[in-house]
């Protein structure tokens, strides 16, 4: 068996942090939970933006680690799927925006022009991150993973484009 080496690291976490917004952009917050549908939306000009977070209420929702080098052995929660409408017209979300997005403690949705920034913070200690998820009317563009450890450079950025397949 290898010996496993344990770097213990301890961050702050300040609410408001890795907001990017500038102080005068519009901004809700709210805080998530992982047995309660939670819901948040922003109104900016001419546009209505919501999210709701479906987290699994079964057993499968939360997965016990069994432990190894470095784990905890704490719970893990999931969510079942994520939902966002842009105008009360559901835009798709493609279940690689959310599903590796654990423990999530706080979301925050803000107007930037004309897209929408929903930005998720999640995790615990040394394993802290936040997200972004970029989206407008069409969809999700985008998704950028940050590590609270180092936030000013994403560990993970994910494109997505709408392909429509036609029959004909």
């Amino acid at each position: 068996m290898k010996p496993c080496a344990v770097k213990l690291s301890f961050c702050l976490l300040v609410p408001g942090i890795f907001s990017t917004a500038p102080s005068n952009a519009a901004e809700k917050r709210i805080e998530l939970t992982a047995t309660e549908d939670t819901a948040i939306s922003i109104v900016e000009g001419h546009s209505l933006a919501k999210v709701t977070f479906h987290p699994n209420r079964t057993g499968d929702s939360v997965v016990k680690d069994e432990g190894g080098c470095g784990s905890s052995g704490v719970e893990t929660a999931f969510l079942k799927s994520l939902e966002i409408s842009v105008n009360d017209r559901r835009v798709f979300v493609p279940r690689s925006a959310y599903a590796d997005l654990v423990n999530l403690r706080e979301a925050t949705v803000r107007n930037d022009g004309g897209a929408f920034i929903l930005t998720l913070s999640g995790g615990d200690s040394a394993d802290s991150y936040y997200a972004q998820i970029f989206f407008d009317g069409n969809g999700i563009s985008r998704k950028k993973v940050f590590s609270a450890l180092v936030p000013d450079k994403p560990t993970e950025e994910t494109r997505y484009w709408l392909r429509v397949l036609k029959d004909e």
